[in-house]
């Protein structure tokens, strides 16, 4: 995941022709050069779902596969991740469902970018009206992100491949996984998981893992003794309710 930094538009004609349609003017939406949606008037911000990549010769959701979001409140701004209710539901909506490719790891959006967002995708819900993101979410989201699927590839159960790890940047990679496992596992089925800044006294351990480039991920801290899940890169801690206290605390 990561937080988005430079949100543009622009404006752009697509050719309908091919499917006996007209050329229509439409708003591109760009973070930080990439494309994120590429027709935002054409698409269902309002739904369940979103198709943010739509056919460039009809405009239509549905033509062709992939590049559908769902929308999260995750406390500190709004994030896009995958469809993974509808993903799970077998192989053929897999591949359906299936979200675009982001480089640098799936969006968060500020409260004001979320507002300017707004503007542009007609229909798309205010933040303090959007589903908040589940534990369920929230681990999927890390195991669709981790290098080298350390995290085990989507349907599997979110669960460390151990023979991944090399090291880790403390103590020895058998106590570090032991720990990675008592922060999954309280998140599994809790009915909410927000993203909160980590405190100064927060200690991350990163993980090397035995795949090209060895590379380097952290998707856990430690707080007061007590291990945390981390959206890598973001710097944020995962924090998850169970459904008891979420709907008893009013928030």
């Amino acid at each position: 995941m990561r937080v988005v930094g430079d949100l543009t538009t622009r404006t752009v004609t697509l050719d309908f022709s091919s499917s006996d349609g007209p050329h229509e003017r439409v708003t591109q939406i760009a973070i930080d050069g990439a494309v994120f949606a590429n027709a935002a008037e054409l698409s269902s911000w309002g739904a369940a779902r979103v198709q943010v990549h739509l056919c460039e010769q009809c405009g239509m959701e549905h033509c062709a596969s992939g590049s559908w979001l769902v929308v999260r409140n995750v406390g500190i701004g709004a994030a896009f991740i995958p469809a993974f209710d509808e993903m799970l539901a077998g192989e053929w909506e897999q591949r359906e469902y299936a979200p675009p490719y982001f480089a640098q790891g799936l969006p968060i959006f500020t409260p004001d970018d979320y507002a300017t967002l707004r503007r542009w995708c007609v229909g798309l819900p205010p933040m303090d009206a959007l589903p908040l993101l589940t534990g369920d979410e929230i681990l999927r989201v890390l195991q669709w992100e981790a290098p080298a699927h350390a995290l085990g590839v989507f349907p599997a159960d979110v669960e460390l491949d151990q023979d991944l790890v090399l090291a880790v940047s403390d103590g020895g990679h058998a106590d570090a996984a032991v720990l990675l496992e008592e922060a999954i596992e309280p998140t599994r089925g809790t009915g909410r998981a927000s993203l909160e800044t980590s405190s100064l006294s927060a200690q991350a351990i990163t993980f090397y893992l035995n795949a090209s480039g060895t590379p380097e991920w952290t998707p856990l801290y430690v707080v007061n003794d007590r291990p945390r899940l981390a959206a890598p890169t973001t710097g944020y801690l995962v924090e998850a309710l169970p459904h008891a206290i979420q709907n008893g605390g009013g928030s």
